[in-house]
């Protein structure tokens, strides 16, 4: 696996969609997706179906600190990841062509 795109989300999820799709859309074939969500309706059975999809919902740990929860999740990401590059996006963030 050369490459592990990272996803952190809470609550995004009318933008995760298409965030994903952008990902699935790359030429590169050697990478997986690893979403990590805090949403407080998680989107876990939309996605079971895409092979290069790993998907995990995970308890917000810092509730008053978003940045630190969003490293948090960062973090369990990474542990989670198998590639030798890291990509990192937000929830609403998307890849170009």
């Amino acid at each position: 696996m050369d490459f592990s795109i990272i996803i952190n989300t809470h609550d995004q999820s009318k933008f995760l969609n298409e965030c994903i799709k952008t990902c699935l859309n790359q030429n590169y074939s050697s990478y997986e997706i690893i979403v990590v969500d805090t949403s407080t309706k998680p989107s876990k059975d939309k996605y079971k179906n895409i092979k290069k999809l790993k998907y995990f919902h995970i308890k917000e740990k810092f509730k008053k600190f978003p940045v630190l929860n969003q490293m948090f999740q960062i973090e369990f990401g990474l542990k989670k990841s198998k590639g030798r590059f890291i990509c990192l996006l937000d929830g609403d963030d998307k890849f170009s062509n």
